[in-house]
């Protein structure tokens, strides 16, 4: 069953490879190394499946496998059927067109980007703590216990979280796009606003969303340097994101010997990077509390994302409930769990929820490939590139990836959308002519 499980995991990875081969998909690219740490390696080099029982493992490999199934079905579906959303079509971004906005695009980037770090700023002044430095790092990266205690005190705690996190995802969404500017002008000042950017990001220790943002750049620009270049990017991939799951252990062995030895000592080196994930222990875990004391959301957790205040159908808090039903969450050192969209689709409706699901975000995330490949058509400059990805991933990803569906996306949206002028010129929404072009779009 584990073969199945990991061949599910491989199809939600990198299932747009069906209609997308190309070495511009680089979001497959990253996903298909993150799944490689993630499930890969826990599954067959470790013995943590071996922790539960046959009925659990057996239940969420089929979810996984036949969910995986239905959603490859969807992309192709959406892609070479197109039900033309205009309304997701954007002009602006065809590649000759973004050259017209190009310098507008480079001065409003940097304008985000400074207000975005005087944000971070000023949050961690309000807050009176930066993470990475606290006594309890790790509490302090998720505000609870005594540190949520801490800025709640001083000001409204809503607020507060809000602008913090606004700030931080901003910040992290223009990281990618100044080191695209730095790459395409070479101008020190879009390196050194990048530089500032990763230093006040790194202080939430967010390490997932600094990394992604340059191992996207770095994916642009092995693409645009050639074949050679391109192998070798795909062939780091894995090794970068096993090096970020070891990071907490190569800290341990950098400011503490002793400890890192003693991990060491007690457990193998795919057993550390499956710590360092946690995906397929943590849906193993889920899965285990769930079918035996089932609580369907019949989807309530679907869109629980857009409403704030820790509220109980917020994907990220249920399923912190679901595992821990006793603890409070405030107590939970934590983010949430990252399961499986056919998983989400399961806890919602059952089997027809984890086979209709996938197969609509699934149609969903081939209509946006076609997008996607028709604005990077004849492309040549790494910001447009790095822009077209980063609304694939960012905006797209609302309708084809239900952890995206949240309320702290939605700046990063608007951010980009200002970032292209959209609402600047009156939208001109496709005609037959376009449609035409669109689906008969080459590669």
């Amino acid at each position: 069953m584990l073969v199945f499980l990991v061949i599910g995991t491989l199809i939600l990875a990198c299932g747009t490879y069906a209609i997308w081969p190309s070495r511009y998909n680089i979001s497959a690219h990253m996903s298909l190394a993150m799944c490689i740490n993630a499930f890969v390696i826990p599954a067959f080099l470790t013995p943590i499946a071996a922790r539960y029982s046959a009925d659990v493992v057996s239940t969420f490999a089929l979810i996984v496998f036949c969910g995986a199934i239905f959603y490859l079905v969807g992309i192709l579906v959406g892609y070479l059927i197109f039900p033309g959303f205009s309304f997701l079509y954007y002009e602006k971004l065809l590649a000759a067109n973004f050259l017209t906005i190009r310098k507008a695009v480079s001065k409003r980037i940097c304008y985000w980007a400074i207000f975005a770090i005087i944000v971070m700023i000023l949050s961690f002044c309000i807050i009176g703590f930066i993470p990475a430095f606290a006594a309890d790092p790790l509490s302090a990266k998720y505000f609870r216990g005594q540190y949520q205690e801490s800025y709640s005190s001083a000001f409204n705690a809503s607020i507060i979280y809000r602008v913090y996190g606004i700030g931080l995802k901003l910040t992290t969404l223009l990281i990618p796009l100044l080191l695209c500017l730095w790459l395409e002008k070479k101008k020190i000042s879009y390196l050194f606003f990048a530089a500032l950017a990763v230093a006040i990001a790194s202080l939430t220790l967010s390490r997932g969303q600094i990394g992604a943002g340059i191992i996207m750049v770095c994916g642009i620009y092995a693409v645009r340097r050639g074949r050679k270049a391109f192998i070798t990017y795909l062939i780091c991939l894995p090794c970068i994101y096993c090096a970020g799951a070891l990071l907490n252990y190569t800290l341990y062995a950098v400011f503490n010997l002793a400890v890192a030895n003693t991990l060491l000592q007690k457990t193998s080196l795919a057993q550390l990077i499956a710590n360092g994930t946690g995906d397929f222990a943590d849906g193993l875990s889920f899965m285990e509390k769930f079918h035996f004391s089932p609580e369907y959301t019949y989807g309530r957790t679907l869109i629980g994302g857009l409403v704030p205040h820790h509220y109980y159908w917020n994907p990220a808090i249920w399923n912190l409930h679901i595992v821990e039903p006793n603890l409070d969450v405030n107590d939970i050192v934590s983010g949430g769990l990252r399961l499986p969209l056919p998983l989400w689709g399961y806890v919602a409706f059952g089997w027809i929820g984890a086979l209709l699901i996938p197969l609509l975000n699934g149609c969903m995330n081939g209509l946006a490939i076609r997008y996607t490949k028709c604005y990077m058509q004849g492309s040549k400059s790494y910001v447009h590139l790095c822009f077209v990805l980063l609304l694939y991933v960012n905006f797209y990803g609302l309708f084809y990836d239900v952890s995206k569906i949240s309320n702290s996306n939605l700046p990063a949206v608007f951010v980009m959308f200002s970032i292209m002028g959209i609402w600047r010129k009156k939208h001109r929404y496709l005609t037959i002519e376009d449609h035409y072009k669109l689906t008969t779009i080459q590669t």
